[in-house]
């Protein structure tokens, strides 16, 4: 009898381990099945075939992923670091996306270094101001729209659960480019002359190469596609980027003019706009590892409300030079949080499959907001209150009403404020 019920101990462990077993290998089938529905739901856009399968599997936060992060880091850096056209990129995001469907993302990419490298060599040999505008707002404008819109659509597909990471190594370029480049420009064109200029489009064939031939739209028709305008979260996600946009560049444009106005030089003004490039650096980078375990949605809610309430709380009272380094060091590592969570952003509100379009659609909605500056400069000149008090109120303001709208479209999202999204 002892043995019998021996032998029914050791049976009945032996039952329970086969279905511990059992229920892990079931589990792990079941999270790579997800990882792989995931993914080839992200790479749906590609070619097709076993090929997109293999490369999206392989592609799991790592690999070749990263050569891609780094041809778009040096892509953007050098755009961002020579001159900020985004309203007109903006306006010429039908145009990539069109390119983008019909011959993928390298062959896109050689065109916008083309249009880079010519609006760079026309701009260097302009003798007239109308020279300049079709060089730069025409032929530079359309090349940066395309670069900027592959590399932002190209970036996410590559990752899984990096996704805030790889777009913040991409997006802290900018502030990189601005901190850098300025000193050797002004070098370069006190010794050789603004000709030089045209040189610096060249490097962007190397570097692309890295970028996938992944496409990001099948079909040309739905390179805007206005049937996402009915997604209520996509409108939503649409007006809080417009009001981050508007506010994003507002202190490039008037810190060393304030600065001029209480009574600093003008070395102390350029090295205010250095130090808020320094820190935008290493802002984006924060913000995109941050992103990763907090969740996007959060991180851009927390730093638009930190960027308002420096605005209100340390810019209006900035009135000496270790007041305005104390917000230059706020707002350039908060305030520039948008460029980094975009593209992510935009994937959680519309899925993997809409990513592609919504993203060109957002981009091109969201243009007109980069007139914020322009705008605030307006009213500035027509309500007559304490100078330079518009842009701190105007920044302050916009900078919160994004962190409502953000909030606004997690909870529609889930009901639940603490929820990693």
């Amino acid at each position: 009898m002892s043995t019998l019920l021996k032998d029914n101990k050791e049976l009945s462990s032996t039952i329970t381990e086969s279905k511990a077993i059992y229920t892990y290998s079931y589990h792990v089938e079941d999270k790579s099945d997800d990882a792989r529905s995931d993914c080839m739901s992200q790479s749906t856009y590609a070619k097709g075939g076993n090929e997109s399968e293999e490369k999206c599997l392989s592609a799991d936060d790592g690999g070749y992923g990263w050569l891609v992060v780094f041809g778009a880091f040096m892509g953007v850096f050098t755009i961002y670091g020579v001159t900020n056209i985004c309203f007109v990129g903006g306006v010429f995001t039908p145009i990539s996306n069109l390119l983008e469907s019909v011959l993928g993302a390298r062959r896109t990419l050689l065109i916008a270094t083309i249009l880079i490298s010519g609006g760079c060599l026309a701009a260097g040999s302009a003798t007239e101001v109308w020279q300049l505008y079709l060089a730069l707002s025409i032929c530079f404008g359309m090349g940066f729209s395309i670069m900027i819109m592959v590399t932002s659509k190209t970036v996410p597909l590559w990752f899984n659960r990096r996704k805030g990471t790889a777009m913040g190594i991409v997006a802290s370029s900018g502030g990189l480019g601005g901190l850098i480049l300025p000193f050797g420009i002004t070098s370069l064109n006190s010794s050789l002359g603004a000709s030089w200029y045209g040189t610096k489009g060249n490097i962007e064939f190397v570097k692309e190469k890295t970028l996938p031939t992944k496409r990001a739209i099948i079909n040309p028709c739905d390179v805007l596609r206005l049937s996402l305008l009915r997604d209520t979260n996509f409108i939503i996600w649409s007006l809080a980027a417009s009001l981050q946009v508007s506010y994003m560049n507002m202190l490039f444009y008037f810190l060393p003019s304030y600065a001029t106005h209480i009574g600093l030089d003008t070395m102390k003004g350029s090295a205010l706009i250095s130090v808020t490039s320094a820190t935008t650096f290493v802002g984006r980078l924060f913000v995109g590892a941050l992103a990763d375990y907090a969740g996007n949605l959060n991180m851009c809610i927390l730093f638009n409300v930190v960027t308002s309430l420096a605005s209100f709380f340390i810019w209006t009272f900035a009135y000496n030079f270790v007041g305005l380094l104390m917000f230059a060091i706020t707002y350039g590592f908060f305030g520039g949080c948008y460029l980094a969570l975009v593209a992510p952003i935009v994937r959680t509100v519309l899925g993997p499959e809409r990513f592609a379009s919504g993203f060109a659609l957002m981009s091109f909605i969201v243009a007109p907001a980069y007139a914020g500056p322009s705008i605030a400069s307006a009213l500035e000149n027509v309500i007559p209150i304490e100078p330079f008090l518009v842009f701190k109120l105007y920044t302050g303001i916009t900078a919160f009403a994004s962190a409502v709208a953000v909030l606004i479209l997690k909870l529609r999202i889930k009901r639940q404020l603490w929820a990693k999204i």
